[in-house]
């Protein structure tokens, strides 16, 4: 949709709120591509913010973000979604945390465009899953004007 950021479109698609009461007061929005420069982000600060970090341009620079905020505080449970082609029929989300991600992003062969949404608030995707599990798909108003039902069209996981 025109005029929607990629990193708000991705969040909601996999009902994800990027801010929360309880787990993330702010969104800080961050260009994940300039991360191979160590000096480029503050790390330090980033790693304290109770606030969803939401790297654009990421899925290349994994490795110096996780390892930039692990490095300056950032709690290894920290949870992580690796979302590709948000919004798209392909569209892929990888969940993990911070501490394990690295290790199991090899076998997922995550490829670019990604969203990478760090926080808290990426346990609410676990949970809007299992709520649309139980959903049965009649009781659900199909998306007429899209062109798709996100219940019944397996290509597309909400």
């Amino acid at each position: 949709i025109p005029g929607v950021t990629a990193g708000i479109g991705a969040a909601a698609v996999f009902g994800i709120p990027l801010t929360h009461r309880e787990d993330a007061t702010s969104t800080l929005f961050i260009t994940g591509h300039q991360c191979r420069r160590a000096e480029s982000q503050d790390w330090a600060m980033l790693a304290k913010l109770n606030s969803t970090l939401v790297f654009y341009m990421g899925g290349r620079r994994l490795n110096e973000i996780v390892d930039g905020l692990l490095k300056n505080g950032k709690s290894k449970d920290t949870p992580i979604a690796i979302i590709q082609n948000a919004t798209m029929v392909n569209q892929k989300i990888i969940t993990e945390t911070l501490g394990v991600i690295l290790n199991n992003i090899e076998q997922n062969k995550t490829l670019t465009p990604v969203i990478i949404i760090i926080g808290d608030v990426v346990n609410h995707y676990t949970k809007v899953q299992d709520y649309l599990d139980i959903i049965p798909s009649d009781m659900v108003e199909p998306i007429g004007d899209l062109g798709f039902d996100i219940w019944k069209n397996k290509a597309v996981t909400a």
